[in-house]
Formats: C-alpha cells, sequence, structure tokens
C-alpha cells in the first residue's frame, strides 16, 4: 500500500533529478544562473535565467530591504547592487528559501569571487555596504544568515555607511505611508 504512495513521488524526483531542471526547494544553493540583462530593478529585485532550461525567475534578495527608488539612496542602492552582480554575472548561485505574494522567489544569492571562486552573499554585501536594511521580520525565512546580516547591519550603522548616514527612513515604513 505504502509502495502505491511513494511510486509517483519517487518517479517524480528522479525525473527532476536526471532532467537537468533546477529544483526550486530549500536547501543548499543551486548553480547555474546568470542575470538577465538590464533586469536589475531596484536594491532587492531582479531577474535571473537558469543555464541550461533557459527558466527565468523574478527574485527577491532575501531578509533585506533596500530603499525605494522614489526614497532618497534608492537608486544608489539598485547602482551598487547591479555593479555588484556585474562582477561576474554569469556564475550566481541561489538558495531559495519561498515564494512571495507577488511569485517573486525570495533567495540568498551568491556569486563566485571572479578572483578566487568563492562564493560572496549579495545579500550580505548590499547590508554591510550601507545600502539595504536587515529585514528582521522575515528573518525566520533565512534562519541560516540572518546572524551574519544583523551583525553586518551593526557594523555599517557603526561606519554610519548609506542608509545609515542620510538617516533614511525604512523602506517598510515608507510604503505603508504611501499605501495611506
Amino acid at each position: 500500500m505504502i509502495y502505491r504512495r511513494l511510486l509517483p513521488l519517487s518517479l517524480t524526483l528522479l525525473i527532476s533529478l536526471f532532467s537537468g531542471a533546477p529544483s526550486l526547494t530549500q536547501g543548499a544553493p543551486t548553480g547555474d544562473w546568470r542575470l538577465k540583462e538590464g533586469s536589475v530593478y531596484d536594491g532587492d529585485t531582479f531577474r535571473v535565467i537558469h543555464k541550461t532550461s533557459g527558466e527565468e525567475l523574478k527574485i527577491r534578495v532575501a531578509c533585506i530591504d533596500a530603499p525605494e527608488l522614489k526614497q532618497p539612496g534608492g537608486k544608489r542602492s539598485r547602482d551598487h547592487l547591479r555593479g555588484f552582480l556585474a562582477l561576474n554575472p554569469t556564475q550566481l548561485s541561489l538558495k531559495i528559501y519561498t515564494q512571495d505574494r507577488y511569485g517573486r522567489s525570495v533567495a540568498s544569492v551568491y556569486l563566485a569571487n571572479p578572483r578566487n571562486g568563492r562564493p560572496l552573499l549579495a545579500n550580505g554585501e548590499m547590508v554591510a555596504s550601507g545600502n539595504a536594511f536587515f529585514y528582521e521580520k522575515y528573518a525566520s525565512q533565512c534562519r541560516d544568515i540572518a546572524p551574519t546580516l544583523a551583525e553586518l547591519e551593526q557594523k555599517a550603522r557603526t561606519k554610519r555607511l548609506g542608509v545609515w548616514q542620510d538617516g533614511a527612513e525604512k523602506p517598510w515604513d515608507f510604503r505603508q505611508k504611501a499605501r495611506r
């Protein structure tokens, strides 16, 4: 009886393992993604294309919130993410946690350091440079990187980098005011 229930699941798992299709399950980062040219919308949203399957995903960088484009620092934040991803736009890895209400894949984003191949965390870079806030409200979605992001934010705040030098309004407060 149990075999009848497991057989479809096993076949699905085998097909996905050998088809070359990207896995959207939580777990280790999956590579083989490249940045879609011209797709960095703001400091925490962009598109990627899977190098084998051609699948396109809209990514929401997990556990950070960058200033909106209409906020002070919004364009600077977008440009910083754009420049960071341009370091190695064809070697991106994603650790997808969930999908948000807009259908974006919420993920940790890694790129291979062009100098030594070691992974660089885009989420951390945005917070460390003061171009995004650690979004503590969603820390439970990214427990593996949340402590690092909190520490990086504290250091950026102490150094008064980016949003911390401007005294910028937090994006979630800005959006809430705009809805009123």
